[in-house]
């Protein structure tokens, strides 16, 4: 798993697997999840993310392990960029 975080863009993207992204589908305002063509989760975009955010799309998810994320995104809390 993978964490990139924009902080120009006001943006993250968590990388849960390797793949070529066949769709991706909003899940919650400004957040998308990418599936590969096996419906299997590949990453998921959060665009203005906020750790409340994260921690209901993860749970909507309910991808194990990733529950334990907590601070990687502690700077970027509802934050918008200058």
């Amino acid at each position: 798993m993978l964490i990139n975080i924009d902080t120009r863009a006001g943006a993250a993207y968590i990388k849960i697997s390797e793949g070529k992204v066949a769709y991706t589908k909003e899940l919650l305002p400004e957040v998308f999840v990418d599936y590969n063509s096996s419906k299997e989760i590949l990453g998921i975009e959060l665009v203005s993310p906020c750790v409340l955010t994260l921690r209901k799309a993860l749970k909507i998810l309910r991808l194990p392990g990733l529950n334990r994320i907590k601070h990687p995104l502690e700077e970027l809390i509802c934050h918008k960029p200058n």
